[in-house]
């Protein structure tokens, strides 16, 4: 891949990785805010399990984040290591409209839709 691409490809992941950390900063307030009720009725369990699930919900959404976080910094590595948009089970070059869709991509469509018949991904 040429090194115009490449920084295409660069500046596209460090802005996903800022955009996810921005979240997981705002979803870990949520997560860790053991007052997050504005009711003038804190033990009524309505709004004790509207805010529980609101924890949880965060709580679901940042293991999601963060794992897409391990795949755009592994990306990012790639790119360091000259091994970005390479098909991390066949070898061969990932297709660019993979890449363009999901930059952080680690498999060709072909080996993605293989892992997935089996369960692995």
């Amino acid at each position: 891949m040429e090194e115009k691409e490449l920084g295409k490809y660069r500046r596209i992941l460090i802005a996903m990785k800022r955009e996810i950390e921005n979240a997981l900063d705002g979803l870990s307030e949520i997560a860790n805010n053991p007052n997050t009720t504005d009711s003038h009725y804190p033990d009524d369990p309505s709004y004790l399990s509207a805010d529980e699930y609101e924890k949880v919900k965060s709580i679901n959404i940042m293991n999601v984040d963060q794992s897409i976080l391990e795949l755009v910094d592994n990306a990012l590595t790639k790119i360091e290591n000259g091994k970005y948009g390479i098909c991390e089970l066949c070898g061969k070059v990932i297709e660019k409209g993979r890449l363009k869709a999901k930059p952080h991509s680690r498999y060709c469509v072909s080996c993605r839709e293989k892992l997935e018949k089996e369960g692995k991904v």
